[in-house]
């Protein structure tokens, strides 16, 4: 498998862990506050990048205090956009430098690839803290695993 298919492969992977997530989060009757804070990071997070990427000079709120409700539709919305950025992406694109500013305000610059591989690692290792609270919680959750994914989605 070519990178730029891999890539494409992991936001779609992504976008399937996020949903999984959402189920978990609506069968919870009381979610807890902390599940709901880092939920709402991830979405914020993935905002911000996918902007970075687009070269948008609207950075979001990082840390969004978000319903389950509300998170559901930006998650959903943040899947469509981060679908149609994957289609728009090219081998040369996966390599470009981007320049963005950190949230200490510093400026630094990381290619395409890079920015993609920790958009999607810091997704991953916030929605294993938010089922590891959920669990302590007394609530089921699904496995998110790139594994699990693998299985029910090849060809």
């Amino acid at each position: 498998m070519d990178l730029l298919t891999a890539m494409r492969r992991k936001i779609t992977y992504n976008a399937w862990a996020n949903g999984r997530l959402l189920e978990d989060l609506s069968r919870a009757r009381d979610v807890p506050e902390d599940a709901l804070r880092l939920a709402g990071h991830v979405a914020g997070a993935e905002r911000l990048w996918l902007g970075r990427l687009l070269a948008s000079s609207n950075p979001p709120d990082v840390w969004p205090q978000l319903t389950v409700e509300q998170l559901d539709a930006q998650l959903h919305e943040l899947d469509h956009a981060w679908r149609g950025f994957a289609q728009s992406l090219s081998p040369e694109r996966l390599s470009d430098d981007l320049p963005f500013a950190n949230q200490r305000g510093e400026t630094l610059t990381m290619n395409a690839c890079d920015i993609l591989s920790h958009v999607l690692n810091h997704s991953t290792y916030h929605r294993g803290q938010i089922a590891r609270i959920l669990k302590q919680a007394g609530h089921g959750t699904t496995n998110t695993d790139l594994l699990r994914f693998a299985h029910e989605h090849s060809s």
